[in-house]
């Protein structure tokens, strides 16, 4: 278990993953390594903040405080359907201890169901910051692919840091039904072995995400699309 340092908002908190930041008070949570991704979302993006505005925010039938709604531009998919260039909204209470963004501020958007509204949790002010956590680590491995020469591998692309033994073990663990269209991505804490296309090729078709303990790696997310819609089909996007 590891201790890691968390800036979370004070109203409707969301714990952010390894890495990730938000504004308000500073705490430190424990990680147990290997935890699993639970709940898992729907979508998970990077956007840029491009307008923000000053509102009454209800919080109950009876109590109306002050808010803004901010409106963000997705900039760097990293789990889901939609893609770059989108915008989403978020209203959220600002009185007291909450949530405060302006405009050219970097914020990791999450969704949990294709119902559900989408909840700016983190906001990055530093432009040479990267978030943290599974789908931000890998998402962010920028390193060429290349094609595993390991027979038992054939096909499978490979990129980050990861040998092509890591590779085949991992491989093996996500139990994919073919290597047709399969990638691994390491990235420092987590792997990916994702196989086949979803949302017009916004993201794979399944993917297995594992954590790294020492020399190790443990799954911690099994994830099937479960429909093949459009990309970007979904409520609560603004484009």
């Amino acid at each position: 278990m590891r201790w890691l340092p968390v800036i979370t908002f004070c109203l409707g908190a969301t714990l952010a993953w390894p890495g990730e930041s938000q504004a308000c008070s500073l705490v430190a949570i424990p990680h147990r390594v290997g935890a699993p991704v639970d709940p898992v979302p729907r979508a998970v993006f990077e956007a840029r903040v491009v307008e923000v505005r000053d509102i009454d925010f209800q919080v109950t039938s009876s109590i109306i405080t002050q808010g803004q709604e901010a409106t963000a531009e997705l900039i760097r998919p990293f789990h889901g359907p939609y893609r770059i260039g989108e915008r989403f909204k978020e209203r959220y209470a600002t009185s007291g201890c909450g949530k405060s963004l302006a405009p050219s501020a970097r914020v990791v958007v999450y969704q949990y169901d294709d119902r559900s509204e989408f909840r700016f949790s983190m906001a990055i002010w530093d432009e040479s910051e990267k978030p943290g956590g599974p789908f931000a680590e890998i998402a962010y491995v920028d390193a060429p692919a290349r094609l595993a020469k390991d027979g038992s591998l054939d096909g499978v692309r490979i990129r980050g840091s990861v040998t092509e033994q890591e590779a085949g073990q991992l491989f093996a663990q996500a139990r994919a039904n073919s290597r047709d269209g399969c990638e691994v991505i390491a990235a420092e804490h987590y792997a990916q072995v994702g196989c086949g296309s979803a949302y017009e090729g916004a993201d794979v078709r399944t993917k297995v995400i594992f954590e790294r303990d020492g020399k190790r790696w443990i799954e911690v997310l099994r994830y099937v699309v479960p429909e093949a819609i459009p990309a970007g089909a979904s409520a609560g996007s603004t484009s």
